[in-house]
């Protein structure tokens, strides 16, 4: 379970009352003071046991995936990966800007990205879009009738 910073919802880091970067046991010892300060028994009236017993479950849940080392590698891995997200990043390619790849049935525009990795285009994909090539003299556009190419 994953929280948007933006959606107002708590991290199991802000459930707990720890920092993202705290050790095992100062995780542990967060969740021990959470627990206590949250524990159904010490309320009184209906109401505060329905909001305090909520609040207990989310601390017991939070403890679940952060208590565990591997469960809560993942939980960090999909965290950062999530607010990382948050932050769309493009660049317009232009055609052009692409170094031109040829295969045998194919060809293939690549442009590398800031990833490390590579943005590929076929001319097959292109032809779709209502881009014709011309691949043998090198990268010609015959008809472009859409909106540059970006790279996300």
């Amino acid at each position: 379970m994953l929280h948007r910073e933006d959606s107002g919802e708590e991290s199991y880091y802000d459930v707990l009352g720890a920092k993202e970067d705290a050790s095992h046991d100062e995780i542990q010892a967060h969740y021990k003071a959470a627990l206590l300060n949250s524990h159904p028994d010490k309320v009184s009236t209906k109401q505060e046991f329905e909001q305090t017993h909520k609040r207990f479950l989310k601390i017991q849940k939070a403890w679940e995936v952060l208590g565990d080392a591997v469960s809560k590698g993942f939980y960090d891995r999909d965290l950062k990966a999530e607010r990382s997200e948050l932050l769309v990043v493009a660049d317009d390619v232009k055609l052009e800007e692409m170094n031109l790849n040829r295969s045998v049935d194919v060809v293939e525009l690549v442009y590398p990205c800031r990833c490390g990795d590579n943005f590929c285009i076929t001319s097959n994909e292109l032809k779709e879009m209502g881009i014709l090539l011309l691949g043998e003299q090198g990268l010609k556009i015959l008809e472009a009738n859409v909106a540059p190419v970006s790279n996300i």
